[in-house]
């Protein structure tokens, strides 16, 4: 097995690499996001997402950190930063669908400014974490 795989599959399974990488360390493949600090944006609206302006919150989260979307956001962009589990959920403390809340699963790279409401039906979405 290749390093850079097994770096990857360290990661998805225990959230952290057991070891420090250094700076000049050769990642592949999404963990090339690393490079860049996590980071979690609310917009009052999608226009001031796309356009980066008027932005109400900025979060650099930590791994596993559970952040509560405000009641005014109506779009949010990400950066996992290498983080591979991304998931926004219905409630506001990052709990599973398992207590009837609603989960919704991102892709481990931004993918633009993404709705508040993605339309799941359990309603917008109150919390945000990666891992």
């Amino acid at each position: 097995m290749e390093l850079p795989t097994l770096i990857m599959l360290l990661t998805f399974f225990y959230g952290e690499l057991p070891v420090a990488l250094g700076q000049d360390d050769i990642v592949v493949g999404p963990a090339l996001e690393s490079r860049a600090a996590q980071k979690f944006n609310q917009y009052a609206t999608k226009e001031d997402c796309d356009n980066d302006t008027n932005i109400l919150y900025h979060k650099a989260p930590s791994s596993k950190e559970c952040i509560k979307i405000d009641i005014k956001t109506g779009s949010f962009f990400y950066n996992s930063g290498g983080l591979l589990i991304i998931a926004g959920y219905t409630d506001d403390g990052c709990h599973s669908e398992s207590v009837g809340w609603t989960k919704k699963n991102y892709k481990p790279y931004s993918d633009g400014c993404q709705p508040v409401d993605p339309g799941l039906g359990g309603g917008p979405l109150k919390s945000f974490k990666m891992q």
